[in-house]
């Protein structure tokens, strides 16, 4: 063997067993255990629990906190609160009763270290159930797992939160209403509230069928979609996707994205403002007396329910065409609509004609007219004749 071929040996071998020094090193930092190397369920014992009956010992809160599995808070016809929950030989369940809040917190990871080839379809969601007496707050906070609220009345609040998967609250009435998640979606419906939010960092919010005071929407990186909302504030937000609505009746309306679209159909609002930097904005069937509309790089495309008449109408494109009504100066309803680059349409389905430009919406410079000819100069008289001799 060559000293060549010899040193590249040693080399080889060098690194890796300095690779797999790392890799067991590593491996006990993260609390390696060959026992997950399976694809067995582990040692899970479903658990039931049932609280005094709200007649006696009425409860004021119920607060759930789970690292590792989801919550689902359902209603009872019973008048005791009922929780049914998974221990194991890495998981314990603690449930504290008293002065009328319930807690119950779950400790330890029940898939604690690094887990190989580990396959475990089995539910083990933290089960509640409500009375339908029971008129306190429900709360629930999880690392990693669903949170669902179904089917419960009469709530001062509701609120969940999670990192690692989704929220959502159905046919729930409640005095506030408040959804957090930071990787899965957020959905509200068929809830009625005082307040509501729903807010995520990566994902999807949904609000449908929701009648309240103020209504919160907002996600980083997602699209927002919300229909069937009745309320006096609807605020929907996002940086990374679009904004839709439709059948909205709002006070206040605000729709923002930094890159998507915003769209609505059927709208009546007090005030609407709708904005995105890039992206377009695309309305029908839009009643509101006061609208405004800006882009950054996309068109505005809306029609209203009424007449041009109506309106006092401002729209003004940098880098477009405007196709508007002249509107009514003195109207009490105002439309504005503003674009850096794209195209501004602006359609009332009450009348108003539309004029169209092609140069932002702004009348062209009369060219000058042409300078006047110099005068001819006057051409030299004749010379005399020469006298006869």
């Amino acid at each position: 063997m060559t000293t060549a071929r010899k040193v590249v040996l040693i080399v080889a071998t060098v690194l890796l067993l300095g690779g797999a020094a790392l890799s067991m090193g590593a491996f006990a930092m993260a609390d390696f255990r060959f026992e997950n190397l399976s694809n067995t369920t582990r040692d899970w014992t479903s658990n039931t629990s049932t609280m005094n009956a709200e007649a006696e010992a009425p409860h004021t809160a119920i607060v759930v906190r789970d690292r590792g599995e989801g919550v689902r808070f359902e209603p009872t016809d019973g008048d005791a609160i009922e929780v049914t929950y998974w221990t194991g030989t890495e998981k314990n369940m603690t449930i504290t009763d008293e002065g009328g809040v319930l807690e119950i917190d779950g400790t330890g990871s029940p898939l604690a270290g690094v887990m190989i080839m580990k396959v475990d379809f089995q539910d083990r969601t933290t089960v509640v159930k409500v009375p339908r007496s029971f008129t306190g707050s429900i709360e629930a906070e999880t690392v990693s797992g669903n949170i669902d609220a179904t089917g419960l009345s009469g709530l001062t609040a509701c609120k969940a939160t999670t990192v690692n998967g989704y929220v959502q609250a159905t046919r729930l009435e409640a005095g506030e209403i408040s959804l957090a998640t930071t990787s899965g979606s957020a959905t509200v419906n068929g809830v009625r509230a005082t307040k509501v939010s729903a807010s995520s960092t990566n994902g999807s919010v949904v609000a449908n069928d929701v009648a309240a005071d103020d209504v919160a929407l907002s996600t980083t990186s997602g699209n927002v979609g919300t229909s069937g909302i009745n309320a006096k504030t609807l605020a929907a937000h996002t940086m990374n996707g679009s904004v839709s609505a439709q059948s909205i009746a709002a006070e206040s309306v605000s729709f923002d994205t930094t890159s998507g679209n915003v769209t609505s159909d059927n709208m009546t609002a007090g005030s609407l403002d709708a904005r995105t930097i890039n992206g377009s904005i695309d309305m029908t069937s839009l009643d509101a007396a006061l609208a405004s509309f800006g882009t950054g790089s996309g068109h505005v495309n809306a029609t209203f329910v009424g007449s041009a008449d109506d309106y006092r109408i401002d729209a003004q494109s940098t880098h477009g065409n405007v196709h508007a009504p002249q509107g009514n100066a003195s109207a009490s309803k105002q439309v504005t609509a503003s674009a850096m680059n794209g195209s501004i349409t602006l359609g009332f389905v009450g009348g108003g004609a539309a004029t169209g430009s092609s140069d932002a919406g702004r009348s062209a410079p009369s060219a000058p007219g042409a300078p006047a000819a110099p005068a001819a100069p006057a051409a030299p008289a004749a010379p005399a004749a020469p006298a006869a001799a």
